[in-house]
């Protein structure tokens, strides 16, 4: 599974970050100190994950000033490509769809699992979710 492409929004301290085309191999991100380059791979695995690598409060992830963040992307797989949306919530439960299908959260004792409620994955992209520009502006 491959991140394809990425976007942010009010995330950490990204206010609109958006990677489109992310190549597949190595990939360096670099940048002076407080860009934001940490909160970038911290949101490339919020996407994949679920989860924070760094916290477990959500409030922690959402801008200052923000309600809530957003990060969203497409994974490409050996059955096709699948949109994972993640709407990031200061306050409450936060929301999140794979192919625009939403996913619940159970919790079991310790463990959370995601469960799905969805038609089969898309095999193609169409050109409505995907970004159509690259612009990275994390600071405000």
């Amino acid at each position: 599974m491959r991140l394809t492409w990425i976007e942010l929004r009010d995330f950490r301290n990204h206010v609109h970050t958006r990677l489109d085309d992310i190549p597949e191999g190595l990939i360096a991100v670099v940048g002076p100190n407080g860009e934001g380059k940490t909160n970038l791979l911290e949101a490339m695995h919020h996407l994949y994950a679920l989860a924070s690598p760094r916290t477990s409060s959500s409030a922690a992830l959402v801008r200052e000033g923000a309600a809530e963040a957003y990060v969203r992307g497409e994974f490409a797989t050996r059955d096709g490509r699948v949109l994972v949306e993640v709407e990031v919530r200061r306050a409450g439960a936060n929301r999140v769809q794979v192919d625009r299908s939403p996913l619940r959260r159970r919790r079991s004792g310790e463990r959370s699992t995601w469960t799905r409620f969805a038609p089969a994955r898309r095999t193609s992209t169409s050109t409505s979710t995907r970004p159509s520009r690259v612009a990275n502006s994390p600071r405000t």
